[in-house]
C-alpha cells in the first residue's frame, strides 16, 4: 500500500491504515488545517470587505496616504494599464498604453525617476507622445491646467 502523505510503499497493519507512520499522520493533520485555516480566513476577509465596504476604503486611503503621493500615481498607472476592471482600462491599457519594466517592477526606479524630474505635489505625471507606453524619456510632470488642454480629439 501506498502512504497517503509521502508516497512511500509500506505494509498496513490493519485495512484502515492509511499512512505509514505516525509523523506522516502528524503532517497530514497540520498540511489539511492549514488549509482549512487559511480558507477561513480568506472567507472571513472577503465577507468583512462586503460588509464594511468603507472601513477597507480608509484603510486603504491610510496606508496610501503613508506611502504618499508618488505612491499613489504609481498605483494609479498600473491600474489604468493593466486592471480591466478599472474604468479608465479602455483609454490606456485597451489601446495598448503599458509601462516600461523598469517602473512596473519597481516603484523605487519610479520614485527615483519622479524625484530627478522636478516632481511636486501640484504636478501630474503626463505622457508625451499620448499613443507611446509611460518610460522615462516620455513622461513629464506637469500641472492639472496643462492636462486638461493635453486630450485626445473625440468624434462626435
Amino acid at each position: 500500500m501506498e502512504c497517503k502523505y509521502c508516497k512511500k510503499k509500506f505494509n498496513p497493519i490493519s485495512k484502515r491504515q492509511k499512512y505509514c507512520q505516525a509523523q506522516c499522520v502528524k503532517n497530514a493533520w497540520n498540511k489539511r488545517n492549514s488549509e482549512y485555516l487559511k480558507l477561513m480566513r480568506s472567507e472571513y476577509d472577503r465577507r468583512y470587505r462586503k460588509r464594511h465596504p468603507e472601513k477597507v476604503y480608509l484603510m486603504n486611503k491610510e496606508y496610501l496616504k503613508k506611502k504618499g503621493r508618488t505612491f499613489s500615481i504609481w498605483n494609479c498607472m498600473k491600474q489604468r494599464c493593466y486592471n480591466k476592471n478599472s474604468k479608465d482600462y479602455s483609454n490606456y491599457g485597451g489601446r495598448g498604453i503599458i509601462i516600461c519594466d523598469e517602473w512596473l517592477n519597481s516603484f523605487d526606479f519610479f520614485n527615483s525617476w519622479a524625484r530627478k524630474n522636478g516632481y511636486a505635489d501640484n504636478l501630474t505625471i503626463d505622457r508625451i507622445n499620448v499613443n507611446d507606453i509611460y518610460k522615462p524619456d516620455n513622461c513629464r510632470w506637469i500641472t492639472i491646467q496643462e492636462q486638461q488642454k493635453n486630450r485626445r480629439k473625440k468624434d462626435l
